[in-house]
């Protein structure tokens, strides 16, 4: 065994041999569990004074006539002392060096050798079945601790997608059964009859799972499963393991994302820097030309166009130059939102070019600033933006406005997008969703959840509600400095 077990208790045995007839067979009139130390100690375990001999005999018996070292050396003894017979038969040694055996005693006569050999056979099995019944046992409850302890879920389905084995976790997750309840997972059912009929492991890397009980809302969990083979090969059933990597993946593709900020950043400084000088050089000499006092009307307007254009230019390479020290800022400052809104803006126009999209600012300057790290502000509004980007499948418009509510004493700022809806462009994002309704896989939308974790991160809410002409509203909520 693996370690000792309190079941194989001496009570549990004497009972059975009771219960079986092998006293009845040996004729004992008593019989009891013994225990003599390597020092001379002796211990009765238990007993059944079947005729009322008393407990004084045997031991005075085992006192005088047993030695440790003699049960050592055999299984089974047979005795006579002061007219009554003595049977003796060893059962264990225990890890402290004490002998364990069963002492039979007879009245009437001496034991009938054929019967103790049948004794001997029944109990040579009894205790090895009895080992094997309790290393099972072992087994069961040291692989029980092990589900229960481990923070994923495990467990065995069948061909009907029954839960026939399961930790909490699991059972927590998938009910009794993967095709009812509230949770229909499409994708691991297809899994399981493709490990059912291949026999080999199935991953899904990312499975989506909506209305968990979690701040997000929603899980995403990896899904690993195992053909669970019979004693004769065959597979009946398989092992699911599903592990939560909602955290790590959204903490993966932040990291990314800053990453590319960066990227951008460093792409962008010097080729800003270059910039700045003939923008300048164009402004000055827009400046000294409408200086002049022989300009027509037309000559006059064009210049103020220059002038204009060549401003709007210098302040997108403001906003651009502004990307280069995000990634490098690890501490909070207090932020106004209406800049950061604008580089954002700014930074999507590739996009928005592409797709025809048209974004309207409604920005309110004079607002109480947050405390953030610039990053993970800027992180924030570039993800709600490319989420309200990639819903629309092309043409429509987005309208971002922000504001103070003085109720809440938080900033809040609004993306409302009106166009034909779509999907994310990449196959890479696409994830199973778990639904109620027929539709049971579509697009996780990453940059939403990315969004949605670092607003709950601030101590602020991101809610999604569509109004009544049909925009999808995409609101955010964050506490503020209030002077």
């Amino acid at each position: 065994m693996l370690i000792n077990d309190e079941s194989c208790n001496a009570e549990k045995t004497v009972l059975r041999y009771q219960e079986n007839g092998i006293v009845d067979l040996l004729g004992s009139d008593w019989y009891g569990i013994l225990l003599l130390s390597p020092g001379g100690r002796i211990c009765l375990d238990t007993y059944n004074d079947i005729h009322g001999i008393g407990n004084e005999l045997p031991l005075r018996f085992v006192e005088h006539c047993i030695r440790w070292d003699s049960l050592q050396q055999q299984k089974t003894y047979c005795y006579e002392f002061e007219g009554r017979y003595f049977f003796i038969y060893t059962i264990r040694l225990t890890e402290k060096g004490n002998q364990v055996f069963f002492l039979h005693c007879k009245v009437d006569g001496p034991f009938d050798e054929r019967d103790i050999r049948w004794y001997e056979l029944y109990s040579t099995t009894g205790q090895q079945r009895m080992l094997l019944e309790n290393e099972l046992v072992q087994e069961k409850n040291y692989l029980s601790g092990i589900l229960e302890s481990t923070e994923g879920c495990i467990a065995v389905v069948d061909a009907d997608y029954t839960i026939l084995s399961a930790n909490d976790n699991a059972q927590e997750l998938f009910g009794d059964n993967l095709t009812t309840g509230s949770r229909k997972l499409l994708p691991v059912i297809k899994a399981v009859d493709k490990v059912l009929l291949m026999k080999e492991k199935q991953i899904l890397p990312r499975v989506l799972l909506n209305g968990m009980e979690n701040e997000l809302g929603c899980s995403i969990y990896k899904f690993i499963l195992t053909p669970l083979k019979s004693s004769k090969g065959k597979v009946g059933c398989v092992v699911i393991v599903a592990t939560d990597i909602t955290q790590k993946f959204i903490h993966r593709r932040r990291a990314a994302q800053r990453q590319n900020f960066q990227i951008l950043g460093d792409a962008t400084f010097e080729m800003s820097k270059d910039m700045r000088t003939p923008l300048m050089n164009i402004q000055g000499c827009a400046s000294l030309l409408l200086d002049e006092p022989n300009l027509t009307e037309e000559m006059r307007e064009l210049l103020n166009f220059i002038q204009t254009e060549a401003g709007h230019i210098s302040r997108i390479n403001d906003q651009l130059i502004s990307f280069c020290n995000l990634t490098e800022e690890t501490s909070c400052a207090q932020i106004r939102i209406h800049h950061v809104l604008q580089n954002c803006v700014s930074a999507l126009y590739r996009e928005r070019s592409r797709k025809k999209l048209i974004i309207k600012t409604h920005l309110e300057e004079e607002m109480p600033m947050v405390q953030m790290k610039n990053v993970d502000l800027h992180q924030l509004f570039f993800n709600l933006l490319l989420s309200s980007l990639s819903s629309i499948r092309e043409k429509g418009s987005i309208d971002v406005s922000s504001y103070y509510d003085k109720k809440k004493m938080a900033v809040v700022v609004k993306i409302a997008e009106d166009g034909e809806e779509g999907g994310q462009d990449g196959e890479e994002e696409l994830l199973y969703v778990r639904s109620g309704s027929e539709n049971l896989h579509n697009w996780i939308d990453v940059p939403l959840l990315m969004a949605k974790k670092i607003t709950l991160d601030y101590g602020g809410t991101l809610e999604m509600k569509r109004q009544e002409d049909g925009c999808q509203v995409r609101m955010v909520i964050l506490p503020c400095i209030v002077s």
